[in-house]
């Protein structure tokens, strides 16, 4: 099925994220769910498009009908060193997601202390503008 062998696809040229995946063809990740997920739907055109645009080495014959090779033969010996460049970028926007997030994880623990000191301040505020400016005592 066309559907097994965008599965083998999203393991081989994804790290096995479907999402990645998604976002390299240009679709939403649901689209790929319904074609991966339980039921396991067929690709429309245009997403097998969308799958031959952005992984130009693979052989169309392959993705429709199964039929060997999986690579068109003459990138299928520069593959290794695709596969690698692919490995390489996957994990380099890894780590840049975990500094993103670590950044945004800080930058929320900041913005949390900052709202509870600005509520102990309008507190604070609201002692004084309910004192006497004569005297200290509350009116």
């Amino acid at each position: 099925m066309v559907s097994d062998r965008i599965e083998i696809l999203i393991n081989k040229l994804s790290d096995g994220k479907k999402s990645q995946f998604a976002k390299r063809i240009g679709v939403a990740p649901s689209v790929i769910g319904n074609i991966t997920g339980e039921r396991k739907g067929n690709p429309s055109f245009e997403v097998a498009q969308k799958i031959l645009n952005a992984f130009a080495s693979i052989n169309p014959d392959w993705l429709l009908f199964g039929k060997e090779p999986m690579f068109r033969q003459a990138e299928a010996n520069s593959m290794s060193l695709h596969e690698d460049q692919i490995s390489y970028y996957a994990t380099a926007q890894n780590r840049e997601a975990d500094i993103y997030y670590k950044m945004y994880k800080e930058k929320d623990a900041e913005n949390k202390e900052l709202i509870k000191e600005i509520g102990r301040l309008e507190e604070r505020l609201k002692k004084y503008e309910h004192t006497d400016p004569i005297s200290p005592q509350k009116t």
